[in-house]
């Protein structure tokens, strides 16, 4: 099929920016066993209409290889409404991937936790947990486990795994050398208490306000969802270490963690059980193919009681992003957003009709450039001088955002600072405001009023000792760098010398530790933050903002520098919100902490991208329109996979 890649057009179609639509109908995911009344139709007209599981299971049920479905779903499956309507089995979803080793997809293919996010990710639902019980104001939680749920391979998941993970991986100071902050609260580790195969509970130092959230987020939960019988192999407490040691020398590894970290990777080893929809059946390798299959004891089903997922198959190529966009143009993706951007938009419009495919607008978390200045700079000049809100206030009104917007976003992009973004739950309309405007005259009288009048024979302010003021602009990502070399010719006009400076990540990780660097340029992500805080509250080393901060509060004050004044009290404000089992009170701390950025603006913001474009095959039906990208939920999963269809598998 021909490509259309003639210059880019200037011009999008408002459908191409248009906001979220409600969607209507019925909930989404249910713990209902029961499906739709006897005789009632349900839209399915497909040629597998009565057919509960796919072909390919079917027919290694009658070959012996496979026990029938009744003996692979739980006593309760959990239903999941589609979205329009049932599907039809088979096809296979063809996606592309930059970086062979990234294990990000399967992360979020794989999300399978006690609890689950809901159709627009906004509350968590029952998953491999039927139900729970809060107790003791939130200190203990109990999960009562989905009976009947099985391993890829079969192996029945019990509390003994959840059990291996505390026990094994938590408390084995060579795997975990610090307890996860998520499963922590007062610097104090969680205790499991297995109950019964199927109840267990969850007891912490304090109350825990955000566990069920936790559960619903792809990159911490999946960390509990550990097969003993498989990974007990490989670990000391259950095979003898010198047997474990000879195997890792023997694999190429440097030890037995090294070699359980394999054994455990569900992205590169095909061995590995899992709990979600596909499982990877062929490893991804550099200029190659991954591919993932249904896993055949899926413990999820539709309403009439067919089990999930409709498609059979994944499959992944691996390329630079300028051949995914091509190839995304040209009807080779089915669905996906990765390396896709706003900037693409036109190219994939003009091709979308004649290559079968549809370009849909969702958004991404991570869409607003922001400028990070360093609070704990190890010069003390530039430390104080960064402190200063006046000015952070002059490098602001320096900006021309207008402009910017204009020149990358043909106008269409959306002006504030990283004070959460419109679709969080804590945002207030108004937020990011402050300082935003441009304005040389007042960014000048700024810069005067700190005392950095004095300028050098080429019109740049000189620091406070008489030195050069010269500010490096760290920049992660290729994409941002003609953004914030606009940035750096703005601040010129107000005799501010910076220069941008594209590193690579390895480098990235080296300066950000030792807080060596001006100031940190990148994509910031405000969407469900409470998770991730990193962004808004200094907790950990991705404060760019704040690194030496976050890391005094990651080691509880044994490490880093103590903050003060409102970056501490940013940091009290989530220790409060972490402990808080109450949504509304909750839902005040976390916008008295945006209130605070809204005050100080740490954090400089630039133009948020107005959209992400989500490819899906024409043939697909079940796909959100407009969603959030956010790995916070797990990519594209935030319209559930496991339910979207062709409409004609066969031609997939």
């Amino acid at each position: 099929m021909a490509i259309d890649i003639s210059r880019r057009s200037l011009l999008l179609t408002a459908a191409l920016v248009g906001g979220s639509s409600a969607l209507a109908g019925c909930s989404f995911l249910s713990t209902d066993p029961e499906g739709p009344d006897e005789g009632k139709g349900n839209g399915n007209t497909g040629a597998d209409a009565g057919a509960k599981e796919s072909p390919m299971l079917a027919a290694l049920v009658q070959q012996g290889k496979l026990p029938k479905l009744s003996e692979r779903l739980p006593n309760k499956p959990l239903v999941v409404q589609p979205m329009t309507k049932p599907g039809s089995f088979g096809g296979t979803f063809r996606k592309g991937q930059i970086d062979a080793a990234d294990g990000y997809p399967m992360r979020n293919l794989g999300r399978s936790c006690l609890a689950e996010w809901n159709l627009e990710s906004t509350a968590p639902q029952a998953g491999l947990a039927e139900s729970w019980d809060i107790e003791d104001g939130g200190r203990t939680y109990v999960f009562h486990l989905r009976e009947g749920v099985k391993w890829s391979d079969g192996t029945p998941f019990t509390t003994d795994d959840l059990m291996f993970v505390h026990d094994h991986v938590l408390l084995n100071k060579t795997l975990t050398p610090q307890p996860w902050g998520w499963l922590s609260q007062q610097g104090k580790a969680v205790d499991f208490e297995k109950i019964d195969d199927h109840t267990i509970a969850f007891k912490f130092a304090a109350p825990h306000g955000l566990l069920l959230k936790f559960f619903c987020f792809p990159d911490a939960a999946l960390g509990l969802m550990q097969p003993k019988h498989y990974l007990s192999k490989f670990h000391p407490d259950f095979t003898d270490l010198a047997s474990l040691t000879k195997q890792a020398k023997a694999e190429a590894y440097n030890g037995w963690n090294d070699l359980f970290a394999a054994k455990n990777d569900f992205w590169l080893n095909p061995d590995r059980p899992v709990l979600g929809a596909w499982k990877i059946a062929k490893p991804a390798k550099a200029g190659g193919q991954a591919v993932a299959e249904r896993n055949p004891y899926y413990w999820k089903v539709d309403p009439d009681g067919r089990q999930l997922p409709y498609v059979d198959r994944i499959t992944w190529f691996f390329a630079e992003p300028e051949t995914i966009v091509l190839r995304a143009a040209n009807g080779d993706l089915d669905i996906g957003t990765a390396a896709l951007t706003f900037r693409d938009m036109p190219v994939l419009l003009r091709n979308a009709d004649k290559n079968g495919y549809r370009v849909l607008s969702w958004k991404d978390d991570a869409a607003l450039p922001a400028i990070s200045l360093n609070q704990n700079h190890p010069d003390t000049i530039l430390r104080d001088l960064f402190g200063k809100a006046d000015f952070r206030a002059a490098l602001s009104h320096a900006i021309n955002r207008q402009e910017l917007n204009e020149t990358l976003y043909v106008g269409q992009g959306i002006i504030q600072h990283p004070c959460g973004q419109a679709e969080d739950i804590y945002f207030v309309k108004g937020m990011g405001q402050r300082f935003i405007e441009y304005d040389v005259a007042k960014a000048n009288s700024l810069l005067d009023g700190l005392g950095l009048t004095e300028r050098d024979k080429d019109g740049f302010r000189l620091r406070l000792d008489g030195k050069k003021l010269r500010l490096e602009l760290m920049i992660q990502q290729q994409d941002l760098v003609e953004l914030y070399q606009l940035v750096v010719d703005y601040w010129a006009k107000v005799g501010i010398n910076a220069f941008a400076h594209l590193i690579a990540g390895e480098l990235w990780w080296q300066r950000v530790p030792e807080a060596k660097y001006d100031i940190a340029c990148s994509t910031t992500e405000t969407y469900i933050w409470d998770i991730d805080p990193g962004s808004v509250v200094p907790t950990a080393l991705s404060a760019f903002w704040a690194p030496m901060n976050g890391v005094w509060y990651q080691s509880n004050g044994e490490q880093g520098t103590e903050p003060t004044g409102d970056i501490r009290k940013l940091q009290e404000l989530y220790d409060q919100l972490k402990q808080e089992v109450d949504e509304a009170k909750r839902l005040e701390l976390g916008r008295a902490i945006l209130d605070l950025h809204d005050k100080n603006v740490w954090v400089i913001g630039t133009v948020m991208t107005p959209t992400h474009p989500m490819v899906a095959n024409a043939d697909l039906y079940n796909i959100r329109e407009h969603a959030m990208e956010s790995y916070h939920v797990g990519g594209d999963m935030a319209t559930l996979l496991e339910q979207v269809s062709y409409e004609d598998p066969s031609k997939h």
